[in-house]
């Protein structure tokens, strides 16, 4: 795909069992559209994305006569333990389903170790005996 990287301006961290939001604006001039968002997460190798997981969603725009901002679209990707913990990783976002993705107008650019996957930490609380009986 033709895009370009990008730092991340801000990085968030998630756990397995979380889940990503990748929400989209964008503005759309035309007809009625019915296609998919497609997120990935995946990480950077020399210049290119290698996607680990991915997601689509529904997106449904009615037609517009002017270009016209359409906002809150989104994607939600479940964080699973494709994604190693303690590793950074990097995200995009495109229009499918018959669409060629160009970067800023169909497609996102790559935004370079925009997640952190954290461990799971140990939590033990309220430990006590609850009961102890003659066997």
């Amino acid at each position: 795909l033709a895009t370009r990287w990008e730092v991340a301006p801000y990085v968030i961290s998630l756990t397995q069992g979380e889940t990503l939001r990748i929400t989209v604006s964008l503005y759309y001039q035309g007809p009625a559209f019915s296609g998919s968002l497609y997120g990935a997460i995946g990480s950077k190798q020399l210049t290119a994305f290698n996607e680990v997981i991915h997601a689509t969603s529904s997106l449904v725009l009615p037609q517009y006569a002017l270009p016209t901002l359409v906002s809150g679209k989104y994607v939600d990707i479940p964080i699973t333990t494709a994604l190693a913990a303690g590793k950074d990783y990097s995200i995009y976002i495109k229009v499918q389903n018959g669409i060629t993705p160009t970067v800023d107008t169909t497609m996102s650019p790559y935004y370079e170790n925009a997640i952190h996957i954290t461990g799971i930490e140990i939590d033990f609380t309220s430990f006590q005996i609850a009961n102890y009986a003659k066997v």
